[in-house]
């Protein structure tokens, strides 16, 4: 609106693919589970494991974005900056709790037999399993002294 005041906003929306490990990578080791010495495979949703389970193929995570905000300059040290945003991320991909086990730690024999070729005793797995949605607000005021020589110094003050 002049040098003093400015609006300004965006709107976007993108997705984010399973990196390479998250849809092949695997692996078993030797990990504490529950108190307890044991096997613990990590495996792929394309595994046959992860199938025998219901274990759904990974999806792209996909996002909105929106952010307004306005900028005030009212002289030439003061700046502030005032930024609104909202994010949405559906699909995003998280990393399972370990399936052949219960809560309590007792073997569930159905899993246990699934993992017994691979050496594992337990199983976890990337997956899609939240949504989420992020909101806040941005603040940031500048004020600029000019020091001899010339030189300048700037205080910041930044609140989200």
């Amino acid at each position: 609106f002049s040098d003093a005041f400015a609006l300004r906003g965006a709107v976007s929306s993108g997705f984010r693919a399973p990196s390479l490990h998250q849809q092949y990578f695997s692996y078993v080791s030797t990990d504490l589970i529950n108190g307890k010495i044991g096997q613990s495979g990590f495996f792929p949703t394309s595994s046959d494991v992860a199938k025998e389970i219901g274990i759904p193929e990974l999806q792209e995570e996909t996002s909105f974005n929106a952010s307004t905000g306005f900028t005030i300059n009212p002289g030439n040290r003061l700046r502030i900056t005032v930024d609104g945003y909202y994010i949405r991320v559906n699909n995003r991909i998280t990393l399972t709790g370990n399936f052949g086990e219960d809560v309590y730690g007792e073997p569930d024999p159905a899993i246990q037999d699934l993992l017994l070729p691979y050496g594992a005793s337990t199983a976890r797995f990337f997956v899609n399993s939240v949504d989420t949605r992020t909101l806040g607000i941005d603040l940031v005021a500048t004020y600029t002294v000019r020091l001899a020589n010339n030189d300048r110094f700037d205080f910041t003050l930044i609140g989200n």
